[in-house]
């Protein structure tokens, strides 16, 4: 738990997949875009929350391309070392 001044917050890690993630940001959109009677301060928590999670898939997103790029390179030094010549269109 962390202490800010008043307020003592707890915090929790929590595993989701990225579909899982994707549905959460689809929900939070959904309910954002509802026209509700409600007060707009009510929604600002949920729109954070939406923000958060969109910002967490989009590092996701950029891991998943990084660790695709560098898996190419990998096998394209291996088929140098191997002297088997590589190119995207045969992989």
């Amino acid at each position: 738990m962390r202490d800010y001044g008043s307020d003592i917050i707890a915090t929790q890690n929590i595993k989701f997949t990225n579909k899982e993630i994707e549905l959460l940001i689809n929900s939070l959109q959904y309910l954002l875009s509802v026209n509700l009677p409600i007060d707009e301060d009510f929604l600002h928590p949920y729109a954070r929350l939406k923000d958060d999670l969109s910002k967490i898939q989009d590092n996701i997103n950029e891991k998943i391309r990084e660790a695709q790029s560098d898996k190419k390179e990998i096998k394209t030094e291996e088929a140098l070392r191997q002297g088997t010549p590589s190119c995207e269109t045969c992989e």
